[in-house]
């Protein structure tokens, strides 16, 4: 489907600043439309960093990404000993 968005938001003095402006605003569009959320066990993950998939089944999935959000998540039981109950320690994270 071929969706059309129109904005004028116009009167630059410069005309040059106006396709500036409009190229920054499809960037944003794309990378809206790329982005992926997922969860993980891995300790390390930080917003900024990039990761590589290789080896996919699917061709259109190997390549670089860069996290742009992580929500780190951990429970560890021992730290109260008298509430632990035998509770494991654990962790997720999810990101975008």
């Amino acid at each position: 489907q071929d969706l059309k968005q129109f904005d004028y938001p116009g009167r630059y003095v410069d005309p040059v600043m106006g396709q500036v402006r409009t190229t920054e605003w499809m960037f944003e569009h794309i990378v809206d439309n790329q982005q992926v959320e997922a969860s993980s066990d891995v300790m390390r993950l930080a917003s900024g960093y990039s990761f590589n998939i290789s080896d996919h089944p699917r061709s259109e999935i190997n390549r670089d990404y860069i996290m742009l959000s992580v929500m780190h998540t951990g429970q560890d039981p021992q730290v109260h000993e008298d509430e632990a109950s035998g509770m494991p320690t654990t962790y997720y994270n999810q990101f975008t």
